[in-house]
């Protein structure tokens, strides 16, 4: 056995990208453009959320319902976030707010690209630290951090393990024999192993 720097622990991501362009619904249906109608942006879903995303693969955003999303998977969606459109090109405007505006009597759509990710992350002991594939480092007790990507992230607090069992790494498992000297007590003990491979 030795002491180890490193321990392990299983967090959750998400990656919700929206592309989103409002449309104002006036008389007869007829459409035009709004100032700031066409927005790209991440948004942030919250831990909850997240969580639930991973274990029911459905998200509600706006009027629409995402199903059928996949973990470990980038997934694309298209969606109606507020009022409504017609295949015989009639459209029923509603009320609108987001992060960037507010907008009433709008048609906004959107395709969404979601990503899940879930895996196993280091945590370095002696720092305190989350260590992410992107190398971006966060404090283990917030957990949550937004990896460099845009990916929130969560995991779970570390058990707490008084007797530190936990911080060993086992070497060999096995049969081995110790060597001991009979005279000379400052001689360091050896333990030697045979292996058959």
């Amino acid at each position: 056995m030795q002491l180890s720097d490193y321990d392990k622990t299983l967090e959750l991501q998400c990656r919700m990208e929206i592309n989103r362009i409002i449309n104002y619904c006036g008389m007869h249906s007829h459409v035009s453009i709004v100032h700031n109608g066409r927005r790209e942006y991440i948004q942030e879903i919250g831990e909850q959320a997240c969580r639930r995303l991973h274990e029911t693969g459905t998200l509600t955003i706006g009027n629409a319902v995402l199903d059928q999303i996949k973990s470990n998977a980038t997934n694309h969606r298209s969606a109606t976030l507020a009022g409504s459109t017609t295949v015989d090109e009639k459209c029923s405007g509603a009320q609108y707010t987001d992060g960037y505006g507010s907008w009433d009597n709008v048609v906004v759509q959107a395709t969404v690209k979601i990503t899940l990710r879930s895996f196993e992350f280091s945590i370095k002991r002696t720092t305190g630290h989350v260590i992410m594939p992107s190398g971006t480092h966060c404090k283990v007790f917030s957990r949550f951090c937004i990896d460099a990507d845009g990916s929130e992230t969560y995991w779970l607090p570390m058990p707490i393990d008084n007797c530190h069992f936990d911080r060993y790494d086992i070497l060999y498992e096995g049969v081995a024999t110790k060597l001991s000297p009979r005279i000379n007590q400052s001689i360091p003990t050896v333990y030697t192993v045979t292996t058959q491979e």
